[in-house]
C-alpha cells in the first residue's frame, strides 16, 4: 500500500514537473516570439519615424513643429524606460498627425493646383484649337498674299506696258503737235507768200500791160533807156545771171540789156524772171563777143 502511494506521488510529481516545464517552455517561446515581434515592430516604428522626416528640416514646416534630434526608441523590455517609450510613441503619433495635417493641406493645395491645371489644360486645348485655326487662317492669308503678289506683278507689267504705250502716244502727240506747228507755220508762210504773190501778180500784170503797150516807133525810148544795173552772180551751167534790179524797181519781163566791162562790150542778156529786189536774166550766147564771158561786177546798160 505504501509503495503504491509512493509511486502515485512520484507520478504526480513527474506530471507536475512536466506541466511546469511545458508551461515554462511555452512562456519562453511566447516571450521569444514577442521579443522578435517587438524587434520587428521597433524597426517598423523607426522606419516610420524616418519616413515622417523626424529631425529633418523641411521648407514648408513651421519651426515650432519641427522635431529636433534623432528618433531613439527605448527598449520596451526595460520597465524603467517604458515611460520614455510611451512618450516617444506619443511624439511620433503627434508627428504623424502633423504630417497628416500637412499632407491634407498639401492635398488640398494640390487639388486646387489640379483644378487650375485642368482649367489651364482646357484653356490650352482651346488655345491650341485657336492656334490651329489661326495657322489655317495664316495659310489662307499666305495663299491670298501670293495671289495678290502675282496680281500686283501682273498689274505692274500691265502698268509698264501702259506707260510705254502712253510714252509712245505722248511722242506721237508731240510729233503731231510739231507737225501741226509746222503746218501752221507753213500755212502762215503760204498766206504771207500768197499775199506777196498777189502783189507780185498785180505788178506783173502791170508790167505785162506795159510790155504789151504798142510802141510809137522803133526809136521810142522807155523809162529804162540808158539806165544801168550790175551783175551780181553768174550761173554758167544754167546760162543765166543775177542782176540787182527787181519788182521794187518795176523791172519789166523780157527786157534786153547790154553787158559792158568798162568800155568793152561783152554781150547781151534778156530778163526772164523778176523777184522782189533781184532778177534772173538769160545770157544771149549769139551776142557774146568772141572769147568773152560775163562776170560778176559787169555793168548792164538798158
Amino acid at each position: 500500500m505504501k509503495s503504491t502511494l509512493v509511486k502515485t506521488f512520484l507520478v504526480l510529481n513527474l506530471l507536475l514537473c512536466a506541466a511546469v516545464l511545458g508551461v515554462s517552455v511555452k512562456q519562453f517561446m511566447d516571450r521569444e516570439v514577442v521579443k522578435a515581434g517587438t524587434v520587428v515592430k521597433r524597426q517598423k516604428v523607426e522606419e516610420i519615424a524616418k519616413n515622417l522626416n523626424w529631425g529633418a528640416t523641411l521648407p514648408w514646416e513651421n519651426p515650432a513643429d519641427r522635431m529636433t534630434g534623432s528618433f531613439l526608441l527605448p527598449d520596451p523590455q526595460n520597465l524603467n524606460e517604458l515611460e520614455s517609450f510611451t512618450t516617444q510613441l506619443e511624439a511620433l503619433s503627434d508627428l504623424a498627425e502633423t504630417r497628416l495635417s500637412q499632407l491634407n493641406e498639401e492635398y488640398t493645395e494640390l487639388e486646387g493646383v489640379l483644378i487650375e491645371y485642368e482649367t489651364a489644360k482646357s484653356d490650352l486645348t482651346e488655345r491650341e484649337a485657336e492656334l490651329e485655326q489661326s495657322r489655317r487662317a495664316i495659310a489662307a492669308l499666305e495663299v491670298d498674299l501670293s495671289d495678290a503678289k502675282k496680281e500686283l506683278k501682273n498689274g505692274e507689267a500691265d502698268l509698264a506696258t501702259l506707260e510705254r504705250q502712253q510714252n509712245a502716244l505722248d511722242q506721237q502727240v508731240q510729233g503731231l503737235d510739231a507737225q501741226i506747228t509746222a503746218q501752221l507755220t507753213q500755212i502762215s508762210d503760204v498766206e504771207a507768200q500768197l499775199v506777196l504773190r498777189e502783189g507780185e501778180r498785180d505788178r506783173i500784170q502791170a508790167l505785162l500791160e506795159a510790155c504789151r503797150r504798142p510802141q510809137n516807133g522803133p526809136t521810142e525810148k522807155t523809162i529804162w533807156h540808158e539806165q544801168t544795173a550790175q551783175i551780181l552772180a553768174v550761173e554758167k551751167e544754167w546760162n543765166y545771171v543775177v542782176i540787182n534790179r527787181g519788182e521794187v524797181d518795176v523791172l519789166p519781163m523780157y527786157l534786153e540789156a547790154f553787158v559792158h566791162r568798162g568800155d568793152q562790150f561783152i554781150g547781151k542778156i534778156r530778163v526772164m524772171q523778176v523777184d522782189r529786189t533781184v532778177a534772173l536774166a538769160e545770157v544771149l550766147q549769139d551776142t557774146m563777143a568772141e572769147g568773152e564771158t560775163i562776170k560778176a561786177g559787169d555793168t548792164i546798160f538798158f
